[in-house]
């Protein structure tokens, strides 16, 4: 009995054999006969000739390539029987391993199928794809070796609609034909154990009376069926039998996620017939997938010219309009699209897009739902939920919905970027930076990849390769207002003022709700000294999107400058919980207000997160010192202290703090209880004051108590002084390491 498919693979290797058999299960579920050993061999049957037999009955031989098959001796005679056939072979490559020499003086032709990257089933799917399109092909044009095309369309052949000169009824007929079977035979091939069982039967010579009045019923049935189907309206009536033709098989390869050849059959069937509306609209989708918004805009128009009642058309020029941020525009086309087709999924997702753009979260997260609902094979339709997840900070939603939109759309730009920025909301940097490239691999035309790689840069402290993203994405697109403020961000972190007001400002005017172009005007006024317009506009960016980590931290550091303390705190926890402390003066800044505010606990913890970013900076192994000496950790104190003087040896980075070296008779000191060797620790609110400072201190005007901490044999100890002098001399530079 002849079949479709003869499976090659090397039996030895498990993994091979667990591959082998999942390719024939997705094959005979789609409808293809296949032969594979040891299952397809009769019990005492030469396994020699079976092979050979089976291989002469075959129409297409796919190879489970991987190292053990490149080993293999039998692997290699299997080939190049086909080859001599001239059988088309399908290598489907489980394992990076370049051909021997045997092997691919056979299977060097382009025609390769990767499948070394998970999940498994969506290469089976594209094999199985690939294979029914193959051997749909007419004779004479069914080998690989005959006909080979360009690598990148490996197994890209045309669709069960090759041209025909036979009359219009025959090849109704016949494609009819192909229909019952691809209805009929998947049922079959999903009861367990069918084909192994079914043809073992089939197989004994006494069941063959019975096995043709079967088939003679069969055939009637078919041609019954086939004749039923004849009456059936063509798919698209008013075109020319090659442009329907062209616009089915461009149908088949994009929804097999083909772009290319989808892309190449719609112009095909364009230029037969110039008034297919349906095949401008299917290129304007594909269009999209590539991220040529522009273009995708000029074919949907002209699918609505040729035809206004086809909503798909409104679908896919309402998402170019998304795309190019032109919302009112999107919105009447999605409305106009639901209004001819209520179920349209497409137009769903225009809807959510547009009102998430607008803050709109729920809205934007019940058209995602519904998006889903109507065609839970879109990867558009997850993107837009995942995007409204994330809104909503549903992350593990989110998260699920990202994977699965990169599952069904592999190669989509924009999967990837919606999860890249999945990524940096939970402060996954790497993670965001792999989706970014990848974002840019797959669309390298698209903005928004190079926009969201700028910000991880940014975050990453590395504005120079910031800059360049944000020029490459402006020049893809000079109207983008997010690559206005991270480019803004980045000359304002390369102290460019001029260049970031100029670039925050066009943010704004073209979207005055861009939160990073307000942050980059606050970090320019802070660098400028006008304070007030500082905390202004970081206050703006925060009401814009306050989950924006780094507006509360510069806010925080312009209060700390204006000594608000309890503002600058807030501010500054605000900020460090949603990014971290990643920059030296934040950490700096931050614990010195803890610090003063005796929460010295915490200081200690974000310093020591902050050296262990920055081990190389000798200014947080001094603010450490001074956490732990006020702590009463002296000798965690020394460690730090010393670690730090390592660093920078400089008169200037020496511990400050100097012990008493005699008190005045009479004076207040004597009367709290001061002895020599006290260091003192703080007056009111001064750290480690020196003597100068100590002398300003006490001559300040003012009622009431102030506190003086000191520390006496690894001890720190608190008294409650009056203004004035103290009476105390502090010890010289050169006895100050003797106090530590």
């Amino acid at each position: 009995m002849a079949h479709d498919v003869f499976i090659s693979y090397a039996s030895g290797s498990p993994k091979d054999k667990m591959t082998a058999d999942a390719v024939c299960a997705t094959l005979e579920r789609h409808g293809l006969r296949c032969w594979i050993a040891p299952r397809d061999i009769l019990a005492g049957e030469d396994w020699g000739e079976a092979i050979i037999d089976a291989l002469n009955e075959a129409r297409s031989l796919v190879l489970v390539f991987s190292a053990s098959a490149n080993r293999s001796q039998q692997i290699k005679r299997e080939v190049e029987r086909a080859v001599h056939r001239g059988i088309p072979v399908i290598p489907f490559r489980i394992e990076d391993v370049v051909p021997s020499k045997a092997l691919e003086y056979f299977i060097s032709t382009p025609h390769w199928m990767d499948a070394m990257t998970p999940p498994l089933e969506r290469h089976l799917e594209h094999l199985a794809h690939s294979v029914r399109l193959l051997l749909s092909r007419p004779p004479d044009k069914a080998s690989y070796l005959k006909t080979p095309a360009p690598r990148e369309e490996a197994l890209e052949v045309p669709s069960p609609l090759p041209r025909s000169t036979a009359p219009p009824m025959q090849a109704r007929l016949r494609q009819n034909f192909r229909r019952l079977q691809q209805r009929l035979l998947p049922p079959l091939g999903r009861l367990r154990g069918f084909p192994q069982h079914a043809w073992r039967w089939i197989s004994q010579e006494k069941h063959y009376r019975l096995i043709g009045v079967g088939v003679a019923l069969g055939v009637v049935l078919l041609v019954l069926g086939a004749l039923l189907l004849a009456r059936e309206p063509e798919r698209y009536p008013g075109l020319a039998p090659q442009a329907a033709a062209h616009l089915i098989r461009a149908e088949s390869f994009y929804d097999a996620r083909q772009l290319g050849p989808a892309m190449d059959e719609y112009t095909r069937a364009i230029e037969i017939e110039p008034r297919a509306a349906p095949a401008f609209a299917g290129r304007a989708l594909t269009r999209i997938e590539r991220a040529d918004f522009e273009a995708a805009v000029a074919d949907a128009s002209q699918a609505i010219e040729l035809d206004p009642g086809l909503a798909q058309a409104y679908a896919a020029r309402g998402h170019a309009w998304v795309e190019r941020r032109e919302y009112d525009k999107a919105l009447a086309d999605a409305a106009k699209s639901l209004e001819l087709e209520p179920d349209n999924s497409r137009a769903h997702v225009v809807r959510s897009r547009v009102y998430l753009a607008r803050l709109e979260v729920d809205r934007g997260l019940e058209e995602a739902k519904k998006a889903v609902k109507q065609d839970k094979d879109s990867p558009w339709a997850y993107l837009a939920r995942a995007s409204a997840h994330l809104a909503r900070q549903d992350f593990d939603r989110a998260r699920e919905d990202y994977d699965r939109a990169i599952e069904l759309g592999p190669d989509s730009a924009l999967a990837y970027i919606g999860r890249a920025r999945f990524h940096l909301s939970k402060d996954l940097l790497p993670e965001a930076l792999a989706d970014a490239n990848k974002a840019i691999e797959l669309g390298p035309s698209v903005a928004d990849a190079f926009t969201l790689r700028a910000t991880v840069w940014l975050i990453l402290q590395d504005p120079e390769r910031a800059l360049a993203d944000a020029n490459e994405a402006l020049r893809l697109e000079p109207i983008n207002p997010e690559a206005y403020s991270q480019r803004a961000l980045a000359y304002s972190l390369l102290n460019k003022p001029l260049e970031a007001l100029e670039d925050a400002n066009e943010a704004i005017r073209l979207d005055d709700r861009q939160a990073v172009a307000f942050l980059a005007l606050a970090m320019v006024h802070r660098k400028a000294g006008h304070l007030d317009q500082a905390v202004s506009d970081a206050s703006r960016a925060i009401s814009l999107d306050d989950r924006l980590g780094e507006a509360y931290l510069l806010r925080g550091l312009v209060y700390a400058t204006q000594e608000h303390r309890e503002q600058a705190l807030k501010d500054l926890e605000a900020g460090t919980r949603l990014k971290g402390a990643r920059d030296v003066e934040v950490a700096q800044v931050y614990a010195t207000l803890l610090i003063q505010s005796q929460q010295y606990s915490r200081a200690i913890s974000l310093l020591n997160d902050a050296v262990h970013q920055h081990p190389d900076n000798p200014k947080l192994y001094d603010t450490l010192s001074t956490a732990h000496l006020m702590a009463g950790n002296l000798g965690s104190a020394e460690l730090a202290y010393r670690k730090g003087l390592a660093l920078d040896p400089t008169p200037e980075q020496q511990f400050k703090g100097a012990p008493i070296s005699e008190i005045q008779p009479g004076s207040q000191a004597e009367q709290l209880g001061l002895k020599p060797g006290d260091l003192i620790l703080v007056y009111d609110t001064t750290l480690l004051p020196t003597f100068s400072q100590l002398a300003t201190l006490t001559r300040q005007p003012g009622t009431g108590h102030r506190d003086l901490k000191v520390i006496r044999e690894r001890k720190v100890l608190t008294f409650q002084v009056e203004p004035g002098p103290l009476g105390v001399k502090m010890a010289s530079k050169s006895e100050r390491a003797l106090a530590m």
